[in-house]
């Protein structure tokens, strides 16, 4: 089926660039972690928060409808109105991410004294508020490109943006920050980072445009006010969706380490523990949703434009398929990292404590990495304001557990809320969906087979892992590095079977 080639072959690009990336990432926070230590990575994770509601506002429910439109004149060959429409798009995200950008700026010290709790983020924030302009038009640039089925370009420029932080980061550190390297450091090489894939993005347009204009009929076109009325049109619904999603979703990170404190009656180990939790064991558990999430990325132009044309078969076939590879990827991560966690954490951190946390996590894969991709399939079938709702209700159940839970139990309440939280969304989803396509599951081929390959690949792949490390004289994390190899290997024959 084509709609299944483009998929296959958008989410293989998307994955191989995002898995480059992960490693990279990873690296990086390694780096960070051994530099910086785990009390300033959890400053620099604060400042996150009050980012993502600005990238928000300017840019999430632009970037998809902008696919969604980009997708349909693409396919009706107008391309000056394609043309048009990224010109309003570009000037009106710039507009709006440097007003939003000086806000962050001149009001920094008074959002982290009040809001974030923590004044020594002002800093950091005023440094990735100037990345924002950046990340604004990259995201139009992005939208334009995925309309298009061009995967590529925003799989190299999520690649560019980590070589450019690590390199960044790491110049800095041996020039600059020689004797003094903090949360600073990092937020510096998050700029970097945007600014050179910002720049790749806008280049790839460019050329895409000169080619597309010797190739272009002069047809009349809408002009540049209804195009962008009807671009706000269709975002403002679904940036009002990421808006009310952003909030609570800032909510509850500027809530972890004020709860934490409650229970530690410490403010640096609560600090520590948030920095671990989210710069160090969650990373290391949404590594593997990058074939999980380069999916959804595709699924969405592909479902609307299956729906678009009345291809029930397809769209049918489609999330079928897509819950089968996201459900068996999920149950594999869950046994690595059930097998590996501690280890991992611990040899990879030098982290005790990271360990535990991604042991105890590692039961919540098969519903994080599913979820992605039921939200991308119930917006491409057009129920966006659905998918709202239902992450509403996911992450207000982690709020309750976070006001309710951490100050009685510490860190632990928290992990219970995110699998609470996650189950709950899943079967939201999944109901929706089935009511509105026919949805094909095999037990055997989802279930059964998938825990039947992680039980083989993890007696495998443990005791290749105690031969090495007897009768061989390499460090642990090498051993460790070849064992979750084999292992991820042994599965793979699986999911390419």
């Amino acid at each position: 089926m084509p709609f299944l080639n483009e998929i296959m072959k958008g989410t293989l690009i998307l994955t191989i660039a995002g898995l480059l990336s992960r490693f990279l990432g990873f690296y990086n926070r390694i780096y960070l972690s051994n530099l910086i230590g785990a009390k300033e990575l959890g400053i620099y994770q604060l400042i996150f928060p009050i980012y993502m509601v600005c990238f928000s506002i300017c840019c999430s429910g632009i970037q998809v409808a902008l696919s969604k439109m980009v997708s349909a004149l693409w396919i009706q060959n107008r391309h000056e109105n394609m043309r048009k429409l990224m010109r309003v798009s570009l000037l009106f995200c710039l507009g709006l991410s440097l007003i939003l950008s000086a806000i962050m700026y001149i009001f920094a010290p008074q959002i982290c004294i009040y809001l974030i709790k923590e004044p020594r983020c002002a800093s950091c924030l005023r440094i990735a508020a100037l990345s924002l302009p950046f990340v604004a038009m990259k995201s139009c640039l992005h939208g334009y490109s995925l309309g298009l089925k061009k995967s590529s370009v925003s799989a190299i420029s999520q690649l560019l943006e980590q070589i450019a932080r690590v390199l960044g980061i790491y110049l800095l550190s041996t020039l600059i920050f020689t004797n003094s390297a903090s949360a600073i450091l990092a937020s510096y090489g998050m700029l970097i980072g945007e600014f050179f894939s910002f720049l790749y993005t806008i280049n790839q347009y460019l050329i895409h445009q000169t080619k597309l204009s010797k190739s272009t009929s002069h047809t009349s076109s809408p002009s540049s006010a209804a195009l962008l009325k009807s671009l706000l049109r269709d975002s403002i619904p679904l940036t009002a969706n990421r808006l009310s999603l952003t909030l609570l979703q800032s909510m509850e990170a500027i809530l972890i380490p004020a709860m934490l404190r409650l229970f530690y009656k410490d403010s640096s180990l609560s600090l520590e523990l948030y920095g671990i939790l989210t710069g160090m064991a969650l990373p290391f558990l949404f590594f593997p949703a990058t074939l999980t999430n380069s999916l959804s990325v595709m699924l969405l132009p592909t479902i609307s434009a299956a729906k678009t044309k009345g291809h029930q078969k397809t769209i049918s076939h489609t999330t079928s398929r897509s819950i089968h590879f996201c459900v068996c990827i999920g149950i594999m991560s869950s046994f690595l990292f059930l097998l590996y966690g501690k280890d991992l954490g611990t040899v990879v951190f030098s982290n005790e404590t990271a360990g535990e946390i991604l042991f105890l996590l590692s039961l919540l894969c098969p519903f994080l990495y599913i979820s992605s991709s039921l939200s991308s399939i119930l917006n491409g079938l057009g129920y966006a304001t659905t998918t709202l709702w239902h992450n509403l209700v996911s992450i207000t159940i982690r709020i309750g557990f976070i006001l309710f839970l951490i100050p009685l139990i510490g860190i632990k309440g928290y992990m219970w809320g995110l699998l609470t939280s996650y189950i709950v969304l899943l079967f939201l989803d999944l109901i929706k969906i089935s009511s509105l396509v026919q949805i094909k599951f095999s037990a055997i081929k989802t279930v059964f087979l998938p825990c039947f390959f992680s039980l083989a690949a993890g007696f495998v792949s443990s005791s290749f892992y105690q031969y090495l490390m007897l009768h061989f004289s390499i460090g642990n994390f090498v051993g460790l590095g070849i064992a979750c190899m084999l292992f991820g290997g042994i599965c793979g024959i699986y999911l390419l079977i």
